[in-house]
């Protein structure tokens, strides 16, 4: 949760200061540009366990005045203890049954997201800037041993520091947080709401290869 915090909090500093702070004007950056794709691949930043969750992020963004309206479709694999805590009465197995167990976690946000340049002040570095973007979800998560696939809202925050190589490529590097709650169908009618839910929860970390027109 705390990196969730952390970044919304500067998400809703940077639109506070927008109309303030002339370098958090994206168009001053890039001026004739309004669609933006990025293609990001991310791993779990624990370095002893690099690869217990990975993903693959493709967002577009079209700007408007000083944010940028983002969608987001996101696929990522991961073992089930890496993902989400175990809840028997939601998947009828233990904790043994599902250990390194790898899950299929699939979600299609829609956010905002907002460019500022306070490293290319601290660094020195005219051709750095940052994004910061927050998405409510809809998720699909699924694990092998488990028949149903659980679905349900979530919301997801990124933020982005990030090269600008040409007026039309950048490359970045991201962190990643994902909030969740997904359940599974109902089995039986006297079944509660927690009684079927998992939360997902994970933090991941990668490049991010971006491409404006």
């Amino acid at each position: 949760m705390k990196y969730l915090i952390i970044l919304l909090t500067i998400f809703f500093s940077n639109y506070a200061l927008a109309n303030e702070m002339e370098y958090l004007d994206a168009s001053e950056f890039s001026p004739s540009f309004t669609n933006r794709f990025s293609v990001q691949a991310d791993i779990n930043p624990n370095l002893r366990q690099l690869t217990s969750i990975s993903n693959f992020n493709f967002d577009y963004a079209a700007k408007h005045n000083v944010y940028w309206l983002d969608f987001n479709f996101q696929i990522s694999s991961g073992t089930f203890d890496k993902m989400t805590i175990n809840n028997q009465s939601a998947t009828l197995l233990t904790n043994a049954g599902l250990f390194n167990e790898r899950a299929t976690h699939t979600s299609l946000g829609v956010g905002a997201m907002l460019i500022s340049h306070y490293a290319r002040s601290l660094f020195s570095m005219d051709d750095l800037y940052e994004t910061t973007s927050a998405y409510l979800t809809y998720n699909m998560f699924k694990t092998p041993s488990v028949a149903n696939t659980f679905t349900g809202p979530g919301m997801m925050a990124k933020y982005s520091l990030c090269k600008k190589y040409s007026d039309f490529f950048s490359v970045g590097a991201n962190l990643n947080y994902v909030l969740s709650s997904v359940k599974r169908a109902e089995l039986v009618m006297t079944e509660t709401s927690s009684s079927k839910s998992l939360t997902l929860s994970y933090v991941t970390m990668g490049i991010d290869f971006i491409f404006t027109l």
